[in-house]
């Protein structure tokens, strides 16, 4: 699986927020899952252009071949999204994250690289995970490695923000605006709904 580190460089380096995000209201009581079957998340890595094509289809044949093996994939895979997941919500307050998690990014991270390379394309150079003999652990790849350049770039990891959403949005993203003082995930939800709830407890004299 191949992503290119030119001019999607900021996207690449964000994938592991962007896995982090595939629970919704993530930081509530009854999280919803997102990646509810194997498939989906092939497609979801595909559409993303973290796996190609090719790499898509040979993954999803062996998949459907495999059930057992595919469902205990997809479990592995959520274990290792609430483990990126607590890491960054830990950055995001400014914590220090959990060593078990820390210790199975780096597991993970090592299972990469030992099989990481090059390849290079018309388009420029990109990284290349595993082979065709890559089961499905391949899948976590990028994400290690993601997690790994994001943790280590301090400014960006400056940036980094959970939605401070009340009911458990969750959602993590970089803060690249000016003053640093993005605080939701959108505007448009959860920062409509914030600013709406703001409105009601002022006109009700429910505020502080």
């Amino acid at each position: 699986m191949t992503y290119t580190l030119e001019d999607t460089s900021l996207k690449s380096l964000t994938f592991c927020l962007a896995l982090a995000n595939t629970a919704d209201w993530h930081a509530s009581q009854h999280p919803e899952e997102g990646l509810t079957s194997l498939k989906i998340l092939i497609d979801w890595e595909e559409a993303k252009g973290i796996l190609s094509t090719s790499q898509a289809t040979r993954i999803r044949a062996a998949a459907e071949k495999d059930p057992a093996g595919a469902e205990e994939a997809r479990l592995t895979a959520i274990a290792f999204r609430e483990t990126v997941y607590r890491v960054f919500v830990a950055v995001a307050g400014h914590q220090s994250p959990a060593q078990t998690d820390m210790l199975r990014i780096n597991e993970v991270l090592q299972q990469a690289m030992s099989r990481a390379g090059l390849s290079e394309s018309t388009s420029g150079f990109s990284w290349l995970w595993g082979d065709e003999d890559t089961g499905y652990d391949c899948l976590m790849w990028p994400a290690a490695h993601s997690a790994a350049r994001l943790l280590t770039d301090e400014k960006l990891r400056a940036s980094i923000r959970q939605c401070a959403d009340e009911h458990g949005c969750g959602v993590l993203f970089l803060d690249r605006t000016k003053n640093h003082s993005r605080r939701w995930c959108s505007m448009k939800s959860c920062g409509n709904r914030a600013k709406a709830q703001r409105h009601y407890q002022k006109q009700h004299g429910l505020g502080k």
